[in-house]
């Protein structure tokens, strides 16, 4: 290709010789948008950069590291390589939803200040049986309530300017091999919009072969959720964010009342220390005032379910 193309896709893959041809066949298939599509083989010994590279198609290009990296590594890797004014993310054994690529660069090119724009996702199990939708549509300003506690952005539906990460020198952090796509949306929130659309952009592999380190992820991202709190001046250290970070996810079951009188008491004062959170929240500026009214509306409604609950008089 002679002219940059105005969409760069990033797939970082590690032995994923059985996924990754599909993953490959769903960002070349798209139509309407200019794209490259950069894999990034990070040291993989089961065939896998043999099956990429038989894909003819001009738009292709692998790339290779070894020893084995991470995936942090990979994807930065494939973010100094793209040419595109926007890079979109999609991890090797995940497939794109016909039309993900124009319909984010159409609603980039009408946002100037968006630098970020994400979807929803649909999981599917090993043989690609379609399963539960995940995620909802936020703006804005529900998505900075949202990042205090967790990601809203699935990472294989993010779209990002790639200007953006150039000017502020933002990059996945090699170091960290869990988390990193959390941390770095933390970090690059801060320098314009980011929303999510209510579109399924992604379908979502549920399969054994993917690491699980439950007990790690929920510590690492109660160190990023302790980052984001302080950045919206709310004292917290990993500890209090888990606790918050707890709260937040299980809100709609949440309930503080507990037979034992010293737990409740407890309980209802996290409970407290969560609704301040909001509260220290909404005096970030620029935030859409509708949108507040929203989310403070959906936190009454859940304080007052809770007490209908605990005393149904």
């Amino acid at each position: 290709m002679s002219t940059a193309p105005a969409v760069s896709v990033v797939i970082p893959v590690y032995n994923r010789r059985t996924f990754i041809g599909r993953a490959v066949e769903s960002v070349l298939a798209q139509a309407g948008v200019d794209l490259e599509l950069i894999v990034v083989d990070d040291g993989s010994t089961d065939g896998t950069a043999e099956a990429v590279a038989a894909v003819g198609d001009p738009r292709l290009r692998l790339l290779h590291q070894s020893p084995n990296q991470g995936q942090s590594a990979a994807r930065n890797r494939g973010i100094e390589a793209s040419r595109g004014e926007l890079v979109g993310f999609l991890d090797s054994d995940d497939l794109a939803m016909p039309g993900r690529f124009l319909a984010q660069a159409e609603r980039f090119a009408c946002t100037p200040d968006l630098v970020i724009l994400a979807g929803t996702v649909e999981t599917m199990d090993g043989s690609g049986t379609p399963g539960a939708r995940q995620g909802a549509a936020l703006d804005d300003t529900e998505m900075r309530w949202f990042m205090p506690f967790n990601s809203p952005f699935p990472t294989s539906t993010v779209m990002v300017r790639r200007e953006t990460l150039r000017r502020h020198g933002l990059r996945f952090d090699a170091g960290k091999r869990l988390a990193e796509d959390y941390d770095l949306w933390s970090r690059l929130i801060w320098h314009g919009r980011g929303e999510v659309s209510g579109e399924v952009w992604a379908r979502y592999r549920i399969h054994d072969g993917q690491t699980s380190r439950p007990a790690e992820i929920v510590r690492v991202a109660a160190e990023i959720s302790a980052g984001n709190l302080q950045a919206i001046g709310v004292g917290a250290d990993a500890t209090v964010a888990g606790a918050l970070r707890y709260i937040f996810n299980n809100l709609s079951t949440f309930r503080p009342v507990d037979p034992d009188p010293v737990l409740e008491i407890k309980n209802w004062r996290w409970f407290g220390n969560f609704l301040k959170v909001f509260d220290a929240f909404r005096q970030q500026p620029g935030l859409d005032p509708a949108s507040l009214g929203r989310i403070e509306q959906g936190l009454k409604d859940r304080a007052h379910a809770i007490l209908r609950a605990q005393d149904p008089r």
